[in-house]
């Protein structure tokens, strides 16, 4: 996210979904998505829920969301249009909407308007 706004974005449009924990996340899907997201670790050994990839949002909490790599983009199949448009960035955590507020504050961009999905 600290990339948008170095490109000096003018608005943001964010996908929310709800944890079983209740904190929002940033996500498009509402399912973890095999395309976007790999499995790095389980939160703690036999974890019932891990494998989380494919897993519903709101069936598993922030902790077990924040173990799982989602700067990844695995094209679909080989034409893939949004494969060649997207970089990306490994090693990144699923941040929450807080985050991505604290964000915005930080780099003072007051004039950013926010689109916030439910």
């Amino acid at each position: 996210m600290s990339r948008t706004m170095e490109l000096g974005v003018h608005a943001l449009e964010l996908d929310v979904a709800l944890t079983a924990d209740r904190r929002l996340v940033l996500t498009h899907d509402l399912t973890v998505s095999a395309v976007t997201s790999a499995d790095r670790r389980p939160i703690y050994a036999g974890d019932p829920l891990y494998p989380y990839v494919g897993k519903p949002i709101n069936a598993l909490t922030l902790a077990q969301l924040r173990t799982l790599d989602v700067g990844v983009r695995l094209p679909r199949h080989p034409d893939d249009p949004f494969a060649l448009t997207q970089v990306p960035m490994p090693e990144t955590r699923m941040p929450t909407l807080g985050a991505v507020l604290g964000l915005v504050n930080a780099y003072e961009a007051e004039s950013v308007r926010l689109h916030v999905e439910l």
